[in-house]
């Protein structure tokens, strides 16, 4: 039997989409688009050739990724280690969730997946990405690629990572793995579509905690591991605290110990 072929159920607790307060916080040149039932973001510009930047859980890329690590292929699940690499009962911790896909292919392993977005922009699309995502499965129950391993509860929020920890009680929270993926450095070696996508991205979230403070952060929280997403040759932070890393073509990911 295909992997994908039963439906398990699962459940998003979704926070409130206030476009009206997104829509604020957006700077010029970049306005909302909506057509096709998706919520976008493009720039007035770009009056030659659109792009618009939206989040997308159904595409075929984000299927091979859930697929590979259902299977245990991806250098993110395998940063997981030997310890915990077999396990689905974890409470997973995205701080820096973005658009959602790294927390959605480490769902595989998970029973609870928290998502932190701070900038409302990004979370706005993020919402609209799971609301897409949600409505996809229970329409088509079928021949959806998510229906055997996503069998997790998916929780968002519009806050940082530090408001998080302030104003929650993460003493009953037993969080096993803390994900960070931090908005990387501005790079000139990018194809033109990830370049538009990563430039979008670092405009809308200029605020950012740092790396080292979201690190010490999480350092306070995580209860097995803390998974840091840097560019492969990066410089390493705190490398007497490094555990061990993980490799691939264009990233690295360092995993500390609490």
């Amino acid at each position: 039997m295909n992997i994908f072929q039963k439906l398990k159920k699962f459940k998003f607790i979704i926070g409130k989409l206030d476009i009206k307060l997104a829509e604020s916080k957006l700077i010029e040149p970049y306005k909302f688009t909506y057509q096709d039932n998706v919520l976008g973001i493009d720039s007035i510009n770009n009056k030659k050739q659109h792009y618009s930047l939206f989040c997308d859980f159904l595409s075929h890329k984000m299927q091979q990724r859930f697929e590979d690590a259902y299977h245990n292929k991806s250098q993110l699940i395998k940063a997981f280690g030997k310890s915990l690499i077999n396990h689905s009962n974890l409470t997973i911790l995205d701080a820096t969730s973005g658009f959602g896909y790294d927390a959605i292919e480490m769902s595989v392993k998970a029973k609870k997946i928290i998502m932190l977005e701070q900038s409302e922009i990004v979370y706005a699309l993020l919402q609209d990405g799971l609301e897409r995502l949600q409505n996809s499965i229970e329409v088509d129950s079928e021949n959806n690629f998510y229906q055997e391993g996503l069998n997790v509860d998916i929780f968002s929020f519009n806050k940082s990572f530090q408001d998080y920890i302030k104003e929650s009680n993460l003493e009953n929270e037993n969080i096993d793995i803390v994900y960070l993926d931090p908005m990387y450095p501005k790079e000139n070696k990018k194809s033109a579509q990830n370049k538009k996508y990563m430039q979008y991205l670092q405009d809308l979230t200029q605020n950012s905690i740092q790396d080292t403070r979201l690190l010490d952060l999480a350092l306070k929280v995580a209860k097995h591991k803390i998974i840091l997403k840097r560019p492969l040759h990066a410089e390493v932070i705190y490398p007497k605290k490094v555990c061990y890393q993980v490799k691939s073509k264009l990233v690295r990911y360092d995993v500390y110990l609490p």
